[in-house]
Parts: C-alpha cells; sequence; structure tokens
C-alpha cells in the first residue's frame, strides 16, 4: 500500500497518526474503494489492519537485513470484499 501508495493513501498517511486505529480505518476504506485483491503488509506499519477479518493471510515472510523502516516481517493477505 506505501511503496505503491496513490495520492490518496499519502493524504492518510499525513493526516494520520502512525500505527493508529484511525489509520488502519482509513487504509481499510481505500482497499475497499480500490476494489484491492491483495495486500502485502508490513504488520508493524498497520497493527489493528492486520487483525482485520477482512484480511485472509495467503503468506508471511521474512525479508534478512531489510533496509526498510516497515521491519524485516511482510504479510501477504487477500482482501474479501465485503457488502452491505
Amino acid at each position: 500500500m506505501i511503496g505503491l501508495a496513490s495520492p490518496e493513501a499519502l493524504t492518510v498517511l499525513r493526516q494520520t497518526q502512525v500505527a493508529s486505529p484511525e489509520r488502519d480505518r482509513q487504509m481499510k476504506e481505500l482497499l475497499l474503494e480500490k476494489q484491492a485483491d491483495y495486500v502485502a503488509i508490513f504488520p508493524t506499519w498497520f497493527p489493528y489492519l492486520v487483525n482485520d477479518p477482512m484480511l485472509h493471510e495467503v503468506q508471511r515472510f521474512v525479508v534478512q537485513n531489510s533496509t526498510t523502516l516497515g521491519g524485516e516481517e511482510v504479510i501477504i493477505f487477500e482482501v474479501a470484499k465485503e457488502t452491505k
């Protein structure tokens, strides 16, 4: 979501606190709005979103000696489509 960020994602990042429920809520809304099928997440960046029931873990892996700010663990999720 961040590495290939859309302008809308950047707006959310600028206007919300790091690792906050509000940031994760807004990113969830953006995923649904953009109709994402899959998302790769550093769980330390979005600790609330990774526990959302709409995300179904597909794979988890560790990037050894990561030089990114997101940590070494990455989780790939399939995004379930919510119905109203």
